[in-house]
């Protein structure tokens, strides 16, 4: 039975693809109506996701400015032997801000008006909930930085901010690295060189053609590194912000987590083609494999994509424009999505306003 749900949902993720390349270029320029700007770079758009409980491919809706639905199918939903999720999310109708009640957020920051800071329970002595890191150090944005340890703050991977270190642990399994505001006039910190063997969740692949691993001219202030394909070892220690998770999918474009891995809410952070960091949010229970699979597969120009948190730890912040709004993750086997409740967290990635 499962391997009749795989090949039904193999063709229908097949045929919504189909229809992605069929696409008039006009309906393909219609992508860029998919943001709504809330401030000189910054921008959000939000999507619906249709989930049958059979295990068929999952349809994404976005409500755009415009009120102009883009549809998109993609991905495999999990399968219904170990999600137990909501059978379906409806879509938002569309307002002034739309969406704000679509289980898939996704906020668009341009470096080049914000700065990245990394706040920690270590460096700053407590947990906050999202809006509480936002209020007290100004913040426009406000996502999960990592999975912790059980001590509740303690990254899973290697965690610094400017000289205090979280976590000096890199973990070999954890392909990708959060790198922001490089030292300045060429400070490098000092950090012991050793490293494991580079595992990954994906063998490594070779760069696309015409990409290098490195910076060439002036640094980005904000970035993503991949393990695999970047020269990340001394580009870390040139950055003030480093936080190191796993990667989503390979230079290859596929993904890395497992194709019936379990379905919760997720948090990731992700980079455009343009150098813009994306904050990412899923509160319908996915697996990550499956989110992976409609980030790729929707306008959005993701080029690399790191997991942050999963669960009902998963959260995003927006303080900005006319929205003041947490989103919160949830349990799999909450049927109905349940109440959006804050949790403390003890270490967070903010975007604060350049002044």
């Amino acid at each position: 039975m499962k391997s009749l749900l795989r090949t039904i949902s193999a063709s229908l993720l097949a045929a919504g693809m189909l229809c992605m390349l069929l696409l008039p270029p006009a309906e393909k320029a219609h992508a860029a109506g998919l943001w709504q700007s809330l401030d000189d770079g910054l921008d959000i758009a939000t999507f619906a996701i249709f989930t049958p409980p059979s295990a068929n491919a999952s349809m994404v809706i976005a409500d755009t400015p415009a009120g102009r639905p883009y549809e998109h199918t993609a991905g495999q939903t999990p399968d219904t032997t170990s999600d137990t999720t909501s059978p379906r999310s409806s879509a938002h109708t569309p307002s002034q801000i739309t969406g704000l009640d679509n289980p898939l957020v996704i906020l668009r920051i341009d470096p080049r008006h914000y700065e990245f800071l990394l706040l920690s329970h270590s460096e700053q002595g407590h947990s906050l909930s999202p809006f509480q890191w936002a209020s007290q150090h100004g913040l426009s944005a406000v996502i999960n930085a990592s999975m912790y340890l059980p001590d509740a703050k303690t990254s899973t991977g290697y965690m610094r901010n400017g000289d205090h270190v979280n976590n000096d642990f890199i973990h070999k399994r954890f392909g990708s690295f959060f790198v922001a505001s490089p030292f300045p006039d060429g400070r490098v910190f000092f950090r012991e060189k050793e490293q494991p063997a580079d595992e990954d969740t994906g063998e490594s692949s070779p760069l696309p053609e015409g990409q290098t691993g490195s910076f060439e001219g002036e640094m980005p202030s904000a970035t993503l590194l991949d393990r695999q394909t970047d020269d990340w070892n001394p580009l870390i220690d040139r950055y003030a912000v480093v936080v190191q998770n796993f990667r989503m999918f390979n230079a290859a474009r596929m993904p890395l987590w497992p194709e019936d891995g379990n379905a919760f809410s997720i948090a990731a952070v992700a980079l455009d083609a343009q150098g813009n960091l994306l904050f990412i949010h899923c509160r319908t229970p996915l697996s990550v494999y499956n989110l992976t699979r409609m980030l790729l597969d929707l306008p959005l120009r993701i080029q690399k994509a790191m997991y942050v948190e999963g669960g009902p730890q998963a959260s995003l912040h927006i303080q900005a424009g006319n929205i003041r709004r947490t989103w919160t993750g949830r349990y799999a086997s909450d049927f109905w999505g349940g109440v959006q409740t804050e949790r403390p967290l003890p270490n967070v990635i903010g975007a604060r306003k350049r002044k």
